[in-house]
């Protein structure tokens, strides 16, 4: 999502907004892009999630699911 690494939950859902625009379907955009960028803002606006990711990646979010 282009974020620092150290963003807080106000900037994550400011760059999530932005980008949805961007890439949702209905504007003409990339619907994989689009799964991929609410997948990122899934994971990101839930601490537990987002310090697993820190730690482990997607391998370890995908183990947790």
């Amino acid at each position: 999502m282009e974020l620092d690494p150290s963003a807080n939950a106000n900037e994550i859902r400011r760059q999530y907004k932005k980008m949805a625009v961007k890439l949702h379907p209905d504007k003409g955009g990339d619907p994989e892009k689009f799964k991929e960028l609410q997948m990122a803002n899934t994971v990101l606006s839930d601490e537990e999630k987002k310090g697993i990711y820190d730690k482990y990646g997607m391998k370890g979010i995908k183990e947790m699911d």
